[in-house]
């Protein structure tokens, strides 16, 4: 994900579950996961240690820029506004709860609950290499 520029803090690797199965069921032609799931998957993660949780202070200024950058791009007519009525307060409350829903990413620990990431990118690659990750041969 790329963070917004304005949070006073470097932005970790980070996973939003409700944006991750958004991109499945997009993927998918709506046959992604359910939440309940996806949320099985975020807690099993969190229990083997490769997810933590981001900090209450750091998902609040989370949510609290991604507002601001949502106005942004509403003020230059994008998302389009128009809709049932609720709609756009719907769609808000849903970005919000996302923001709010963000973990940290423990890439040596999610490389052990998933080896394979070490081929999906040059980033995963670099990590894979590292002598300290779990199960690495020195």
């Amino acid at each position: 994900m790329a963070a917004p520029g304005d949070l006073s803090f470097d932005v970790p690797w980070i996973v939003q579950p409700q944006r991750a199965r958004s991109a499945m069921s997009d993927d998918t032609k709506g046959h992604g996961v359910t939440a309940a799931q996806m949320q099985e998957v975020v807690d099993w993660l969190v229990h083997e240690g490769a997810l933590r949780p981001l900090t209450d202070a750091h998902r609040d200024e989370l949510v609290q820029s991604g507002i601001a950058a949502r106005l942004r791009c509403t003020a230059q007519g994008w998302p389009p506004t128009s809709g049932p009525p609720g709609y756009a307060e719907a769609v808000e409350q849903s970005y919000r709860e996302s923001d709010r829903d963000t973990w940290v990413v423990v890439p040596a620990v999610m490389l052990a609950v998933y080896p394979h990431l070490a081929d999906a990118t040059p980033a995963w690659r670099r990590v894979a290499e590292r002598p300290d990750r779990p199960g690495a041969s020195a």
